[in-house]
C-alpha cells in the first residue's frame, strides 16, 4: 500500500511549506522516521521525517527546490518496490510553469502570494510590484530559480528605465532583499493578531535578590551536567507554569467565539538561532524541574543550528514568553501569538533604588515584567493576579528552596 507524502501542518499556523532541499531521491529506499528534506514552515526550517518505510515514488512534477505547497497537498509517495503509484498533477499553480495557455491546475491558490498568470514565471511581489510601477513583467529578466522574475529583477527593469530616461537624479544606492517564509509568515500573523485582538498590558518589576543569591546553589548541579547555569528565562518558565496552574483562564485559546481551556500547560519560548526567532515548545512545563526545563532548552537551541528542528518541536504551545532582558532591554511590549491568550515580556535586571518597608532606600537587582493579554479571554483583574502571583513566586525563597531540593533529588 502505498503512503502519501503530503506538506505537513508544522505550526499553529502554518499555511504552506517552502521545499530548502530534497535529501533523498526518487527511487531511494527510505525508512520511516528518516529525514528526508527540509522545510521552511513559518517558524523555521525544519526536517521532514518518512512517514512510512519504502521506496520514494511519484515526485510530483515542480516539488522542486523553492516550491511553496499548501498543508495537506500531497507531493509523493512511498511504496512497495514495482508498486504503481497515482501521477500526481504538476504542482504548476506554485511554480508558474512556463505557457503560452492560461494555466489550470486542480490546486486552489492558498493566497495572493500564490497567483499565476499567463507565461510568466513571477513571484507574487513581482507581479505585484510591476503592476503598482506601470512594468511590463512579460519585459523583465528574471535572475531566481528557473528563471522566475523576482522583486529584485522588477526594481531594476524600473531603475533602468529611469536611467535611460534621465530620470532618478543621484539617490543613494540601496538593494532590496527578500524575507523569507518565515519572516513573511510571522509579519502576517502579528499583523493578524493586532487587527483582531483586542490586546493590553500590565507591568510589574520584580525583585530577584533571591534568585540571584540562590544561583550559584541552583546552578551547580545543570554545571556539572550541561555546562550550563540556570537563567532567567528557565526560572519565569517554572514561575509561569505554575501560575498558569493556579489560573487556568490564562492557559486557553480563543477559538470562534469561545475560549478552550488547555489541560496541558505547554509554553513556548522565543528563541534566537541563526535561523532568526524561533518558539519552541516545554511540554507539560509544570510537571518539569529546573534542570529539566534547562536540558530542553539546550537541546532546542543545539537542534535549531544545525537545522535539526522537528515538526513537533513547534507546535501546541499555550503561553508564550519572551526574554530580551538578556539583550540589555530593559522592558517592551509582546505581541500574542494568536489562538493563544497572553504573552509575557521579561526584561534586563537593573540595580534600582527601591524604599523598604521601613522607609529605607535600597539598592535592589529589579527586573520588569510585561503581561500582554487577550481582553476578550479574561479582565484587567484576572490579568493582574496571574502577573502578581509571577511576580510573588519569583521573589519567594520558598520556590527556589523546593527547587532546590528537587534538584538535589535527581
Amino acid at each position: 500500500m502505498a503512503f502519501e507524502v503530503f506538506m505537513p501542518k508544522m505550526s499553529d499556523h502554518m499555511e504552506y511549506g517552502e521545499i530548502i532541499r530534497w535529501l533523498v531521491d526518487e527511487g531511494d529506499e527510505v525508512q520511516q522516521g528518516q529525514v528526508i528534506m527540509e522545510i521552511e514552515s513559518d517558524k523555521a526550517v525544519v526536517e521532514f521525517e518518512a512517514p512510512a518505510s519504502g521506496i520514494l515514488m511519484g515526485i510530483r512534477k515542480g516539488a522542486t527546490q523553492g516550491a511553496l505547497v499548501p498543508v495537506g497537498e500531497p507531493f509523493a509517495f512511498i511504496a512497495e518496490q514495482n508498486e504503481d503509484v497515482p501521477i500526481l498533477p504538476p504542482l504548476e499553480v506554485l511554480q508558474g510553469k512556463e505557457s503560452k495557455e492560461e494555466v489550470t491546475s486542480p490546486i486552489k491558490s492558498i493566497s495572493p502570494k500564490l497567483e499565476i498568470s499567463r507565461g510568466v514565471r513571477a513571484s507574487p511581489l513581482a507581479r505585484r510590484t510591476a503592476k503598482e510601477f506601470g512594468v511590463d513583467i512579460g519585459q523583465v529578466i528574471g535572475t531566481g530559480l528557473n528563471g522566475r522574475i523576482t522583486v529584485e529583477d522588477v526594481h531594476a527593469s524600473l531603475e533602468e528605465k529611469k536611467s535611460e530616461s534621465g530620470e532618478g537624479g543621484t539617490a543613494g544606492e540601496f538593494k532590496w532583499v527578500n524575507l523569507t517564509a518565515t519572516q513573511r509568515q510571522t509579519g502576517e500573523r502579528m499583523l493578524e493578531s493586532m487587527r483582531t485582538a483586542p490586546q493590553f498590558t500590565l507591568s510589574v518589576t520584580a525583585d530577584m535578590t533571591t534568585f540571584l543569591d540562590l544561583r550559584k546553589t541552583l546552578s551547580v548541579r545543570s554545571n556539572e551536567e550541561m555546562e550550563e547555569p540556570i537563567s532567567v528565562t528557565i526560572i519565569i518558565i517554572k514561575a509561569v507554569a505554575s501560575s498558569l496552574g493556579t489560573y487556568p483562564i490564562v492557559n486557553a485559546s480563543f477559538d470562534a467565539g469561545r475560549l478552550k481551556l488547555h489541560s496541558d500547560i505547554n509554553i513556548g519560548v522565543a528563541l534566537a538561532s541563526d535561523q532568526g526567532l524561533i518558539v519552541p515548545v516545554v511540554r507539560r512545563a509544570d510537571k518539569k524541574t529546573l534542570i529539566e526545563i534547562a536540558r530542553e532548552l539546550m537541546e532546542y537551541r543545539n537542534k535549531a543550528d544545525r537545522t535539526r528542528l522537528a515538526s513537533g518541536d513547534l507546535t501546541g504551545g499555550t503561553f508564550t514568553i519572551s526574554n530580551l532582558g538578556m539583550h540589555g532591554i530593559d522592558s517592551f511590549r509582546a505581541i500574542i501569538n494568536p489562538p493563544e491568550c497572553g504573552i509575557l515580556a521579561v526584561g534586563r535586571i537593573i540595580p534600582s533604588a527601591i524604599c523598604s518597608h521601613e522607609d529605607d532606600i535600597a539598592i535592589r537587582p529589579m527586573m520588569n515584567l510585561t503581561l500582554t493579554v487577550d481582553h476578550r479571554c479574561m479582565g484587567g483583574l484576572q490579568a493582574a493576579n496571574f502577573l502578581v502571583n509571577i511576580k510573588e513566586m519569583v521573589e519567594n525563597e520558598d520556590f527556589f528552596r523546593e527547587e532546590i531540593e528537587n534538584i538535589r533529588e535527581q
